[in-house]
């Protein structure tokens, strides 16, 4: 599983109110169309990524997103936002934590532009 399917399973969740698994239908979970629009938003702000609002209907689960957006980079570089996790090392924990730093990082940045 990517960092980024993890992070969009757990947006899926607290969009709709409950947990939803990495490869969850989003549909049968109960995902309106609103409900979808929402979790896009989310995942936009959470990932720092502008993706096609259109993927979100094309996609089923978390996962599948994920790997729709993963061509798309993250704003203001190169890197693509769904790295696998492990790849060069990288544990869960050290993914995550290295996402928490740079959305400080950028939160912060924001505070003086």
């Amino acid at each position: 599983m990517t960092v980024a399917a993890e992070v969009i399973a757990e947006l899926a969740g607290q969009t709709l109110g409950r947990r939803v698994d990495a490869d969850q239908d989003l549909l049968r979970a109960g995902f309106s169309s609103v409900l979808l629009v929402r979790l896009w938003q989310s995942i936009g702000a959470r990932l720092e990524v502008s993706v096609p609002v259109g993927i979100m209907f094309s996609a089923s689960s978390p996962r599948s997103l994920a790997a729709r957006i993963a061509e798309f980079p993250v704003a203001g570089t190169r890197t693509p936002v769904a790295e696998p996790i492990g790849a060069g090392g990288v544990s869960r924990r050290a993914a995550r934590e290295a996402m928490r730093r740079r959305r400080d990082a950028l939160a912060t940045i924001s505070e003086y532009v």
